[in-house]
Order: C-alpha cells, then structure tokens, then sequence
C-alpha cells in the first residue's frame, strides 16, 4: 500500500465523513462482524430525483472497528449519496477494494464489506 493511501485510509478512520446518527433516516439498520468485533449502525435518507427515481439523499452512521472498516464507512457514506438502489446494489468487492485504494487481506475482506453489506440491506428493503 502506497504511502498515499495509507495516509488517506488513517485520515477516515481518524477523522469519518457522516459519522453520526441522522434524526430524520428512513431506514436505520446496525451490522456486526463476528470475527472481529467491529460494529456499525448505518442511517439512510432517500429522496426522489428530477426524473422521480428513489436515491439516497444522506447517510451517516455510527459505530467503531479497525481502520479499514470505519475507513470504509467514511468513503462508502460519500459515495452512495445520490445513487439509485440499482446502482448501490451493484457495487462489489472489487469496487470497494478501488475505493480504498489496496486489496485486503483475506481475513479483512470481512472488516471492508461490513459497511456495504449494511447498505445493501437497508436497500434492498425498498
């Protein structure tokens, strides 16, 4: 891992975009990975675009783990702003290993689909 990224991964752990509850989420959903402990509750807000599809208007969330699942949070909280379920839906391991700029461990790959898989879920309930 570059020192680019190392730096760029230690500032989202330290310093988390949309950590914190959001009052007004539609949908709140916490996830916990067994193998290591780290914990999330994710809150999603949605919203209709100008063409009338559901997109996700904010997102925070709260919770604590390892540097590459608060990390992951922190960028994912970012990206998913304005996307359509498809859209979330369709994100994969591989895209997230590009968000954060590293392949992981096989014994990570848990702590960096923590988040996604919590989004995920909250929408595949709409």
């Amino acid at each position: 891992m570059s020192t680019l990224y190392k730096e760029e991964l230690l500032e989202h752990y330290k310093n988390p975009n949309n950590f914190g509850a959001l009052e007004d989420a539609d949908f709140a959903l916490e996830k916990i990975n067994p193998l290591c402990g780290d914990k999330q509750k994710w809150y999603i807000k949605f919203a209709l675009n100008e063409t009338g599809d559901k997109i996700v208007s904010s997102a925070g969330f709260t919770g604590d783990g390892c540097a590459i699942s608060i990390a992951m949070a922190s960028i994912l909280s970012e990206a998913i702003k304005g996307k359509t379920k498809e859209d979330i839906l369709n994100i994969t391991k591989d895209n997230m290993s590009d968000m954060i700029g590293t392949q992981v461990s096989p014994a990570r790959t848990k702590c960096l689909l923590l988040s996604l898989h919590a989004v995920q879920e909250i929408v595949n309930q709409q």
